[in-house]
C-alpha cells in the first residue's frame, strides 16, 4: 500500500460479516483498532457500552471541511466519537 510506504506503518484490515460480530470482538477485549466503521445504530450501542474513545478534534484539523449537515447525527449528537464517512455500504 502507498500509505504504508509513505508513512512506514503497517495497515491491517479486518472485516466482519455483521455489526454484531464486530461488537462481540470489541466486547471480548479487542483494543488494537484505530478506526472502525460500524453502522449508525451500532455506534450508539458502542458509545453506551464505553467501547469507543472520544475524538480529539485538535488532531483532526480538516474537520472544518466537513459540512455541518453531516455532523451531529442521532447516534452521536455531539460528534464526540464519529467522523462522517463517504463509505456506502
Amino acid at each position: 500500500m502507498e500509505f504504508e510506504g509513505e508513512f512506514g506503518m503497517r495497515v491491517v484490515v479486518d472485516t466482519y460479516t455483521s455489526n454484531e460480530e464486530l461488537l462481540a470482538k470489541l466486547q471480548a477485549g479487542a483494543t488494537s483498532y484505530d478506526i472502525i466503521m460500524p453502522s449508525d445504530y451500532m455506534v450508539a450501542i458502542m458509545i453506551r457500552e464505553g467501547l469507543l474513545a472520544m475524538l480529539d478534534w485538535n488532531n483532526i484539523p480538516n474537520v472544518k471541511n466537513i459540512s455541518p449537515q453531516f455532523r451531529s447525527k442521532y447516534f452521536d449528537p455531539e460528534s464526540r466519537y464519529t467522523v462522517p464517512s463517504s463509505s456506502r455500504g
